[in-house]
């Protein structure tokens, strides 16, 4: 069994020690439309954090394992293992 997890998106917001990750879902709505979801996800190696304020709403994955804990109602964290921009743009 695996524990992991790829989001692919647009970075929406940067937090103390999380990101937010802008996912559009792969199906249209009732009016014919995609939706967004935001997925927080956990950052627990501050190095990501270097200068990832210049990379808002640009498309980055996220690569990581999922952490449960709680009983009987499980809750989940995201915890990105590696960040990566996803470009085709020209330095």
């Amino acid at each position: 069994m695996y524990n992991y997890f790829m989001i692919i998106g647009k970075l929406e917001e940067v937090k103390s020690n999380r990101v937010v990750i802008k996912v559009q879902r792969p199906f249209l709505n009732t009016e014919g439309k995609k939706e967004f979801d935001d997925v927080e996800v956990l950052v627990p190696n501050p190095c990501f954090f270097d200068g990832i304020e210049n990379f808002i709403d640009k498309w980055v994955s996220v690569k990581g394992r999922i952490k449960s804990y709680g009983e009987p109602n499980y809750e989940v964290d995201l915890i990105a293992e590696r960040i990566m921009l996803l470009t085709n743009e020209e330095n």
